[in-house]
């Protein structure tokens, strides 16, 4: 018995929904129910970089994570955040700096570039930085 096409595509947007609705609050099950979900990747990501996790361990889930939104700016700043939790800072800066081209508001690549700018005494690009952050984001402060 062939189950009709109707039914395949409501199963699906109803994953997708649903996928979308607890992207953040339960991103694991979000990807489970949707793994092309950026949104729920990135929320993942985060959680996973927030606990005691190995933060190389985290390199496929990003690589794969940009393989599938390749203009999603939030993916490259993770994979700088991991790369400086590493020691390679020039690394960070450069996946920073991609981030900011592709997204110039991108909250995690500004916050870090804007502390590094601030350890190597790049005062003036750090306060660019502080002040995109303040306009953009002014309940952060």
């Amino acid at each position: 018995m062939a189950v009709p096409i109707s039914l395949i595509i409501s199963g699906a947007v109803l994953a997708n929904g649903l996928s979308s609705l607890v992207a953040s609050s339960a991103p694991q099950l979000a990807l489970s129910l949707n793994p092309l979900l950026a949104e729920a990747r990135v929320s993942y990501l985060i959680e996973r970089l927030q606990s005691d996790t190995d933060a190389e361990t985290l390199k496929p889930y990003i690589r794969t994570g940009i393989k599938l939104a390749p203009l999603d700016a939030r993916f490259y700043s993770l994979l700088g955040i991991v790369e400086e939790l590493s020691g390679n800072q020039k690394i960070a800066e450069e996946l920073y700096s991609r981030a900011l081209t592709l997204l110039p508001t991108e909250i995690h690549a500004l916050t870090r570039m804007a502390g590094l700018d601030v350890l190597q005494e790049r005062a003036v690009e750090a306060a660019r930085k502080l002040e995109i952050i303040a306009r953009r984001w002014p309940n952060r402060w």
